[in-house]
């Protein structure tokens, strides 16, 4: 995971990182949820519209990215 951290950080802006910490936090609550899934479904989305989803539908989206679909 350092390695994974490392690249993110050197990637993107403090203020992209944020959001995708805050999407973590809130998504957590709800199901099993780690950054590396947020990050793939951000860059298969846009993280504006995975922002804009609910967070079901996010769930989903995960899960069916994490399956390869």
């Amino acid at each position: 995971m350092a390695t994974f951290e490392a690249q993110l950080s050197a990637q993107i802006t403090q203020g992209l990182k944020d959001e995708i910490h805050a999407l973590l936090r809130e998504d957590r609550m709800a199901g099993r949820v780690h950054e590396a899934d947020i990050v793939r479904a951000a860059l298969r989305e846009g993280l504006g519209r995975l922002r804009r989803k609910t967070q079901s539908d996010r769930l989903k989206l995960y899960a069916a990215i994490n399956r390869g679909e």
